[in-house]
């Protein structure tokens, strides 16, 4: 103990108090610290063979009395440069050439942190580490809305316009809780720090050792003060340590952003994923709309054979003039959709509604044709006076089009609404004397005309099992027995109205994936590295979009009143019935 009192003296207590030990600690850390990576470079050179078995430098013992330097220079002094020794001479290349680049990048950490302008004229930034439009930055606006920690300036800490109106009541809060977590942190370090002090203390007196024998001398006193001076709160409860920690996010949020930019404007004609944009758009399978074909023939039934039992060859005096057509609803006003002439019908005339008008009329919603008779007197119980004697169609409008149809071609998803409209169009309208007649709209409604001529309940001439036999081929075997419909009625007719779509689709997607723009706009850039999740989320409403308006068909909302009531009746009773049965 005496020995160890005879050591203290005024010159060596100055020396632990004020001198750091910055040389010394350097070396400590230049052998000791690094010793590991030269015990490494010394294991690779041993397993090429180019330090012989044995050698001091590859014992573990020896760690930290030998540095990378005399690592390496002990190498190149047992390797032999000639043609039998190309694998070690390249080891020991890569490993010298990794170990440089190693430095180098310490170098370059160390300029970007002191002499971040001079990225200026090579970047879209003034500093690395700074934000030049830090008010939209999302990132910034995030922390700010999350924290809302007011900035030195009277905005917000992190400069966005997130607390344009001051912290908000959650916020103040918050900084109460954090001021209270603080504190109570605090008061445990204090504790500790006064622990510590009383051991050093002791340790100090009974070993005759500044700071004791356990402790870094300078290092771990410093270390306790600035421990403790980190956790006392400071503005709005935040304590030293969680201000550090913002800034250092600012500072990195800042860096990625600026790297992003950088990123996306030395892109040469490609989007941030740097591949084609056309291959970012996926080619879904094209949807079947045979059904609003087969639905058609339905309606056409349906409204033939209101046409005959309107008829007074057939009814003396039963009801005159229910004729069926398609209409649409516009502010409880009923405007037809398209021509549908028939035997009771007295306005063949009128004119159908354009897509350009259903564009202009509905906007981007579902428009709903109602197949049914136009009577305010009568039927005032349904919007627009329009009884659905033969069922209800859904055509869709909200694709996201863009522009109206005005007689030229419409392109993209545009197209694949154009088409489902003008189909439906063509469907519904496809009376075998009537304009519109020819290929699967005319075949449509000739199939469904002759269904309710076929199946009249009376004799001749309102029965004809010929009806239309020209349109539907048939014209030899038409009359021979009770007519039913073959499995492949519809087969030519079904098979072009699927090449026509796939055609549609496939001219749609070539349009539609080489017309978008993926570049990274001008606002995307000023809501920093948080808009990148925007943009790649834009990826998928691009997607979204087009396969959505391709699976937008055409829907049958209800069938013909009295297939329904059929269908009520077989599922109360049955509620398994397949599709034809429950009619």
């Amino acid at each position: 103990m005496a020995d160890n009192t005879l050591n203290i003296n005024a010159k060596s207590v100055a020396r632990y108090v004020l001198l750091p030990g910055i040389i010394p600690r350097a070396k400590a850390l230049a052998t000791g610290r690094f010793g590991y990576l030269a015990f490494l470079f010394a294991c690779i050179y041993r397993a090429v063979r180019i330090l012989p078995a044995g050698h001091p430098y590859t014992n573990p013992d020896n760690i930290g009395t030998f540095g990378l330097i005399k690592v390496i220079a002990e190498a190149a002094n047992h390797l032999e440069f000639n043609k039998r020794n190309l694998d070690k001479i390249a080891v020991f290349i890569v490993l010298f050439i990794g170990l440089i680049m190693l430095a180098l990048q310490f170098v370059l950490i160390i300029l970007g942190i002191f002499a971040g302008r001079a990225y200026a004229g090579g970047g879209p930034f003034t500093n690395i580490f700074v934000t030049d439009n830090p008010e939209t930055d999302v990132a910034f606006m995030l922390l700010d809305y999350v924290f809302g920690i007011p900035g030195p300036g009277g905005g917000a800490f992190f400069e966005s316009n997130a607390l344009a109106g001051g912290p908000t009541p959650f916020h103040q809060g918050l900084h109460a809780l954090f001021n209270f977590y603080n504190l109570a942190i605090l008061l445990v370090a204090v504790l500790v720090f006064l622990y510590y002090v009383m051991v050093v203390v002791v340790e100090t007196a009974q070993t005759g050792v500044p700071f004791g024998r356990r402790f870094s001398k300078l290092y771990a006193p410093f270390r306790l003060i600035v421990a403790v001076g980190l956790l006392v709160p400071l503005n709005y409860g935040f304590n030293g340590a969680q201000y550090i920690t913002l800034y250092a996010a600012k500072l990195g949020s800042s860096f990625a952003t600026n790297g992003w930019i950088l990123f996306n404007r030395n892109l040469v004609d490609r989007n941030p994923t740097g591949a084609p944009t056309e291959s970012l758009v996926a080619k879904p399978r094209a949807p079947s709309i045979e059904s609003i074909m087969h639905f058609s023939s339905v309606y056409h039934a349906c409204r033939e054979m209101y046409d005959i039992f309107a008829n007074d060859d057939y009814l003396q005096n039963g009801p005159q003039g229910i004729c069926i057509r398609p209409y649409v609803i516009v502010n409880g006003t009923a405007q037809q959709f398209t021509t549908s002439p028939s035997e009771s019908c007295t306005d063949g005339s009128a004119a159908e509604l354009s897509y350009a008008e259903a564009k202009r009329t509905f906007g981007n919603t579902d428009m709903e044709i109602v197949l049914g008779e136009w009577n305010l007197g009568q039927h005032t119980a349904y919007a627009g006076g329009v009884r659905p004697y033969c069922g209800v169609m859904t055509v869709s409008l909200n694709n996201n089009n863009p522009s109206i149809y005005e007689g030229g071609m419409m392109t993209g998803v545009g197209a694949i609404e154009l088409f489902y409209y003008d189909t439906v169009q063509s469907l519904l309208g496809g009376v075998v004397a009537g304009p519109r007649g020819g290929g699967g709209a005319q075949a449509s409604a000739a199939f469904g005309e002759r269904a309710a001529h076929a199946h009249v309940p009376t004799s001749p001439p309102l029965r004809d099992s010929c009806h239309a036999a020209d349109v539907l081929n048939d014209r030899a075997t038409c009359g021979v027995g009770r007519w039913a419909p073959t499995a492949s009625a519809f087969a030519a007719q079904t098979a072009g109205l699927r090449n026509a779509t796939e055609m549609i689709f496939a001219n749609a997607y070539d349009e539609y994936r080489t017309g978008i723009e993926l570049g990274l706009t001008d606002d995307l850039e000023n809501r920093g590295w948080g808009g990148a999740g925007i943009w790649y989320n834009h990826i998928a409403d691009i997607n979204g979009t087009f396969t959505s308006s391709m699976y937008a068909t055409p829907q049958i909302k209800q069938y013909p009143e009295v297939m329904e009531f059929v269908k009520k009746e077989r599922m109360a009773q049955n509620q398994s019935s397949t599709l034809c049965g429950m009619f």
